[in-house]
């Protein structure tokens, strides 16, 4: 996403803003897809998020992707 100030021409702030409201509603498509695949309510997943240890941080973030098993995994 993009920084919007004050040099930014006011043509341009229209579309920023309407590729970042489509970016994050992408996102939460994406995570509401993921949550379904995997039958976990949004608040265990939260928690199976706050149970990781620090090890799986890459950089402050984690990584998830799905496995063959359906299974939440880190990657690191």
């Amino acid at each position: 996403m993009l920084k919007i100030d004050t040099k930014t021409a006011s043509e341009h702030r229209h579309t920023i803003l309407h590729n970042s409201r489509n970016t994050l509603g992408e996102i939460n498509m994406r995570y509401r897809e993921l949550l379904d695949t995997q039958k976990i309510k949004p608040s265990d997943f939260k928690q199976k998020l706050a149970n990781l240890p620090e090890s799986s941080l890459l950089e402050g973030y984690l990584i998830l992707e799905p496995t063959h098993q359906k299974v939440l995994e880190t990657v690191v």
